[in-house]
């Protein structure tokens, strides 16, 4: 429930290297700079029509890699004071973009699904968007902080979002595709969606 997923199903893998001379036994804390494998994905979502409120009930995001193959290797090689560092990450990656079957979450198994709150507190009534001026949309992020394997999307490889909502009494849904993009490690991303109740199909 609610718009983040606990820390206990959100693995974050990291890696480090440092080299420290200990030949005289009196080394103390040994400092490590930590690298993300991984990304952070956001979604958040608008309303056009000031008159209108969108009641979000569930979303659901899938068509991203779930898994992909091991074992991985994260090397540092010194010689001669020079360090060289390699890693098998975007070959494992790569493969896995290849196997969508094996490695690709679906809608009936999907990547993470984010639920309405229960109850009429504030964590619930932040998923009533109310609506605002297409000149100055007002977004309510409704997911936050996704740690997701870094991608490369394209038309066979796609961020899919499906959107359970009221709008009155009807409950509806949308299904959103992105298919252009790229998230490389350790950075951060947020995707703006914004319903158009001025469409016919809204």
């Amino acid at each position: 429930n609610g718009t983040k997923l606990p820390l206990s199903v959100q693995p974050d893998l990291m890696y480090a290297f440092t080299e420290v001379d200990n030949t005289g036994n009196d080394a103390e804390n040994v400092e490590l700079e930590f690298n993300h494998t991984c990304s952070k994905l956001s979604i958040q979502l608008s309303v056009n029509d000031p008159d209108m409120t969108m009641g979000v009930q569930q979303i659901t995001v899938y068509g991203l890699l779930s898994a992909i193959p091991t074992p991985l290797e994260f090397t540092r090689t010194t010689t001669s004071g020079k360090s060289t560092e390699t890693s098998n990450f975007s070959a494992m990656l790569e493969a896995a973009a290849e196997s969508p079957k094996e490695y690709r979450s679906i809608l009936d198994d999907p990547f993470a699904v984010f639920v309405r709150p229960e109850g009429e507190g504030e964590e619930a009534a932040k998923w009533d968007v109310k609506g605002s001026g297409p000149d100055e949309p007002v977004a309510v992020r409704l997911v936050e902080d996704l740690i997701v394997f870094p991608e490369k999307l394209s038309a066979s490889n796609q961020l899919k979002i499906k959107i359970d909502y009221k709008s009155g009494d009807d409950l509806l849904t949308a299904y959103v595709k992105v298919s252009q993009g790229e998230w490389l490690p350790g950075q951060s991303y947020v995707y703006s969606f914004e319903a158009d109740y001025a469409s016919d199909d809204r």
